[in-house]
């Protein structure tokens, strides 16, 4: 089934673009969003699943192409773009998505220059005006209200197999949010998905590029953080050493809730499907909450 899906997404390239040839083509099904072919490890296009992705492919590009202005690490810039944006084109960024098992070969050199590179490329995303940004429509995310129905949701789909301690943590978790609504002062606009894969590193482990901005939204700048806490406590601690956004107070209490909600949600979600990945997420959540009551 993969091989048919390719070569339709491969003939609305050629269709397209009959300009754009190539010798090998390679296929990735796994984003929620958009299928990705990847044309000669130089080319990446995007087709995206449905008509609202369409709509924020459309809004990412013209937004991508303000942004590599603005920001020094590189970024996507396409270079094709389909008039009902069925899909769209841009040169790759060399380099691979960061996994655990990469990190762990990094230099402590290598990690502190990471960091920076991070720290830096955050705090100029969320040093952007969001007036600058509206006519690219990203959208406004609310922490109180989306808490509240994951709160809901929680309740009904994960309590039933809960025992007693494990309500009594959840509950705390749910009962101690008002912290986060009174530190946010002011919604920046955010990556939304900053998370390991999204980051490129070359064969020099330097940081090379940052990819894939279909979920950002202007929001509180913490919501970046969530997932470098993958790395651990000292990790975050030093990319926000070289963070400059102007509301540093609370962003790595908040993030760290973030994450918990986070996995809550995706907890939720694989209860509902009947996916394996419950048992992931759930240990995720157990080891943001040590943080949480240890080294935050």
């Amino acid at each position: 089934m993969n091989a048919d899906i390719k070569n339709k997404l491969l003939k609305q390239i050629s269709v397209n673009f009959p300009e754009v040839h190539w010798k090998s083509a390679r296929y990735i099904s796994s984003g929620f969003d958009n299928d990705v072919i990847i044309l000669d490890n130089t080319t990446v296009f995007r087709f995206p699943k449905n008509s609202y992705s369409r709509k924020i492919l459309k809004d990412e590009v013209a937004l991508l192409a303000f942004l590599a202005k603005q920001i020094s690490t590189s970024l996507p810039v396409y270079k094709f773009i389909a008039k009902n944006y069925s899909c769209g084109g841009y040169p790759m960024i060399k380099g691979s998505g960061l996994t655990k098992n990469k990190f762990k070969t990094l230099s402590a050199t290598q990690q502190r220059h990471l960091a920076m590179k991070l720290g830096t490329f955050l705090t100029e995303l969320h040093t952007i005006p969001v007036s600058s940004i509206k006519n690219f429509n990203p959208r406004e995310r609310y922490a109180e209200k989306e808490l509240k129905q994951l709160s809901k949701d929680a309740t009904k789909y994960l309590y039933p197999a809960f025992s007693l301690k494990e309500k009594g943590v959840f509950n705390s978790f749910f009962t101690n949010l008002d912290f986060i609504f009174k530190q946010i002062h002011k919604k920046v606009l955010v990556h939304g998905d900053f998370s390991s894969d999204h980051f490129i590193i070359n064969q020099k482990n330097e940081l090379t590029g940052i990819i894939d901005f279909t979920d950002k939204a202007i929001h509180d700048p913490a919501f970046d953080f969530i997932f470098l806490w993958e790395f651990g406590s000292s990790f975050v601690r030093l990319v926000y050493k070289y963070y400059a956004g102007s509301q540093r107070n609370g962003i790595l209490e908040r993030s760290n809730t973030y994450g918990r909600a986070s996995a809550i949600w995706n907890m939720i979600q694989a209860k509902r499907k009947g996916k394996m990945s419950y048992s992931n997420w759930y240990r995720r959540f157990k080891y943001l909450h040590n943080l949480s009551k240890n080294e935050i």
